[in-house]
């Protein structure tokens, strides 16, 4: 049953991407693997899927640092919607140091590597699980930020979250110079401010 429905997954993944389930290749037969049953099992293994497409929007080179803090937040009002963890992707996405193995000071408090998505999820979950599902937020004046040093601009935000407990965060914004989000605003840092 478990390889049934791992295969009826795969191929709505594959239909809502577009491609025809038709395409996929057969998984060979492993050694380790001494029935069909088992064969679909060690495929699913190797499968990861957590490959979703892209967040509904991302970084853009059109949004200002008030912006690009909106986009974020308006995504992690709805966490789950239009799949599971989409709030955290968004905010992953628009993480200045997101895939690199350097030690980040994005969580402010603590340094660490945002190489993979799972360690920024739970570092964000446990950090900044308050903006996960909030009811509202409103983004403090300056709304363009000020400027803390050269090139960086901090916004505040004040948001209630899913219990009504409000919380002010800051995000520390900084415009990417490498790569294809080059020349879009994205956050070096974010954390709650204590009040």
């Amino acid at each position: 049953h478990r390889s049934v429905l791992l295969e009826r997954m795969q191929h709505t993944s594959l239909a809502a991407r577009g491609i025809r389930p038709q395409a996929v290749a057969t998984p060979r037969t492993h050694r380790c693997c001494r029935s069909r049953q088992l064969a679909a099992s060690c495929k699913a293994m190797k499968e990861n899927w957590q490959n979703v497409d892209n967040p509904v929007v991302g970084p853009s080179k059109s949004f200002s640092p008030e912006q690009a803090v909106r986009a974020q937040l308006d995504a992690c009002a709805n966490n789950d919607d239009p799949w599971i963890n989409h709030g955290i992707q968004t905010m992953y996405e628009f993480a200045e140091e997101a895939g690199s193995m350097e030690r980040s000071r994005y969580f402010v408090h603590f340094e660490k590597d945002l190489y993979h998505f799972d360690h920024f999820m739970g570092g964000f979950s446990t950090r900044l699980g308050q903006l996960l599902n909030h009811k509202s937020y409103q983004v403090l004046e300056p709304a363009q930020g000020k400027e803390v040093a050269p090139g960086l601009l901090q916004i505040d935000v004040e948001v209630v979250d899913a219990k009504g407990d409000k919380g002010t965060f800051q995000f520390t914004m900084v415009q990417k110079e490498l790569g294809s989000k080059k020349g879009c605003w994205m956050t070096k840092s974010l954390c709650k401010l204590q009040a």
